[in-house]
């Protein structure tokens, strides 16, 4: 056979098989692309879940903890408390309540009232902190210098806030002079510091093993950051040094009740909001709702339905959402 015979038998693709071909190629291209959008979705929400439940995990471990120290130093369980500050009852200094709450319907304190979100909870916790040192002698008088014991490594400075408390009694004030070498504390009036003391009295002389402490307020609320991210603010006033702390990101709303005992049972006997609390000393344990929710967007195909806080809500957005709640006790009032 010729060579030009051979050649006149060669031919390419049809077009209908060039078409047929093209359409397969396109269906491969598209249940990988759409394998592809799916992997990476899962990937996303796998990422959104876990980055939620550390936000979770450290909300908890965070509020959790800070209630549990409310009141220490003797704080939680004496109602006998002389506060010798200047503005004793601002928002920091008003110690003679370990804890306090807020919300939109008694209104949000000065303080922080033009940051907080419409609608959310606010919480105060007061609380002693640090190395307590000892009165070495009892005091002649209810303004004197106090004697206490000499440390290593002093556990108290100058301007220092801090309790003076046997347990049946406690002195708020502010030091205006510590010195190491003798352990002495001084509580002149005046305010070269802030917030200064109004008084040198205590109206009660403390005896020896009395214990002086530091003491600060923490005050936690929900915020809108410059990213426009909702977060979880760590308000904290030591010493008249204010400094606030970006802890928790994805908290969409915060609800707080409070356990208190009505009929001095020492037990919980209902939780109510904070409108309804007349005497903070009557609170036992603290209820808190957390509504957690994804930085991302665009993650659900559906906008999802969620029950928070007793209420069923559908979201107006695709972003995950998840509650968390949980009770905790004010230790210093319930051991």
């Amino acid at each position: 056979m010729s060579c030009r015979s051979r050649l006149s038998h060669q031919a390419g693709f049809s077009l209908v098989e060039l078409m047929v071909a093209l359409v397969i190629n396109l269906l491969v291209i598209a249940g990988a692309s759409e394998l592809l959008a799916n992997n990476r979705r899962t990937y996303r929400v796998d990422e959104a879940n876990a980055n939620m439940q550390d936000a979770m995990r450290f909300g908890h471990y965070l509020i959790s903890g800070t209630i549990r120290e409310a009141g220490f130093g003797c704080l939680g369980s004496i109602s006998n408390v002389v506060n010798t500050l200047n503005d004793s009852t601002d928002l920091d200094y008003d110690f003679e309540d370990s804890i306090q709450g807020y919300d939109s319907d008694t209104g949000y304190p000065d303080e922080v009232a033009s940051d907080v979100v419409s609608g959310s909870d606010v919480l105060v916790i007061r609380s002693g902190y640090g190395t307590q040192v000892s009165l070495e002698s009892e005091m002649p008088d209810s303004s004197a210098v106090l004697k206490t014991t000499a440390l290593e490594s002093s556990p108290i400075s100058t301007g220092d806030i801090v309790v003076l408390t046997d347990c049946s009694s406690a002195a708020i004030f502010q030091v205006t002079n510590y010195t190491d070498a003798n352990g002495n504390i001084v509580h002149n009036t005046g305010n070269s510091v802030e917030p200064g003391n109004a008084t040198k009295s205590f109206n009660h002389s403390y005896s020896a093993g009395s214990q002086v402490l530091k003491i600060h307020s923490v005050v936690y609320y929900l915020t809108d950051n410059e990213d426009g991210q909702r977060v979880l603010i760590e308000r904290s006033n030591e010493s008249g040094t204010v400094s606030l702390n970006e802890m928790v990101i994805g908290i969409e709303d915060m609800q707080i009740t409070y356990g208190v005992d009505t009929d001095a049972s020492d037990g919980v006997d209902e939780y109510v909001e904070a409108g309804d609390i007349t005497d903070w000393n009557d609170v036992l344990s603290i209820r808190v709702a957390l509504l957690m929710t994804s930085t991302e967007d665009n993650l659900t195909i559906e906008k999802q339905t969620y029950d928070f806080n007793g209420t069923t809500v559908t979201a107006t957005d695709n972003r995950i959402y998840r509650s968390l709640s949980f009770v905790t006790a004010l230790r210093n009032r319930t051991e």
